[in-house]
């Protein structure tokens, strides 16, 4: 559908990442007015029926999120083996009766930078951004040295995004930095002679993430989580977020006014 210059340029205003989903659904409007070009009023009018969409899709939040990458569609990055865990997740937040909890915290309709984020990563690459979340879960597969003997082939090395693997004077004694390790795997996945194997496969978690006028990037606690411990993690930050919120702020406002010993790991 052709477009007003007017109208392309107002659109060029908006992110680049949402920009293609907005050109769709002022097109769609367009097209409901009987219009054959696309002007700046067909953008308003789109605009003040999402807010309005918006205003009454509120008053239904279920009072949290839970999104994934798509490590699940076949992503070759994916470390993530059994998916059991977010269905874990959905059954614990549903338990909690956010939307009530958040009526009495909130003056109006609560909105949606309010509810309670969970967001799940199948690798450190981290497409999802789990670090903007309440909770974020990044799936890892931690590497260590075994006893096979290395080839010194470096392959290993060249695989690294995160430069973590250094070889010997010998060229044949590989040593693992962490950090810089994310514990991504691919060492793992290219070592032809086993001399780097997997060690543990688990989650990192990241605490206090968010975004709005205040942004910080969620704290990483210690160590590697199985599923069980991540489940009882999530727990345990939604029963310090519903004890210690005030006025509905996100969980890393709550977070700095407790002591970091409340978040100390389960382990």
């Amino acid at each position: 559908m052709e477009w007003q210059p007017e109208a392309e340029k107002k659109l060029s205003r908006s992110p680049s990442f949402i920009r293609k989903k907005i050109r769709t659904m002022v097109e769609a409007e367009a097209s409901s007015q009987g219009a054959l070009l696309v002007t700046v009023k067909h953008l308003l009018d789109c605009r003040e029926k999402f807010f309005a969409k918006q205003k009454t899709s509120r008053e239904s939040l279920p009072g949290y999120s839970l999104e994934t990458c798509l490590g699940s569609d076949g992503c070759p990055n994916n470390l993530i083996d059994d998916y059991q865990l977010i269905e874990q997740l959905e059954t614990l937040l549903a338990s909690r009766d956010l939307p009530t909890f958040f009526r009495k915290k909130v003056t109006g309709p609560p909105k949606f930078h309010h509810q309670f984020s969970i967001v799940i990563a199948g690798c450190p690459n981290a497409c999802s951004r789990p670090q903007i979340a309440d909770l974020g879960i990044i799936g890892v597969s931690q590497p260590r040295i075994s006893e096979e003997a290395c080839s010194g082939c470096g392959i290993c090395v060249e695989n690294c995004p995160d430069q973590a693997i250094t070889l010997g004077k010998d060229g044949l004694s590989p040593t693992l930095s962490t950090p810089p390790c994310l514990s991504c795997g691919r060492c793992i996945v290219v070592c032809p002679t086993e001399t780097i194997i997997e060690s543990t496969r688990g989650f990192r978690l990241l605490v206090g993430g968010k975004l709005g006028r205040h942004p910080q990037l969620g704290q990483e606690l210690p160590g590697i989580y199985s599923a069980r411990e991540t489940l009882t993690m999530a727990k345990k930050c939604l029963d310090i977020f519903q004890q210690h919120n005030q006025y509905g702020e996100r969980f890393g406002e709550v977070l700095k006014h407790l002591e970091p010993t409340n978040l100390l790991p389960i382990k």
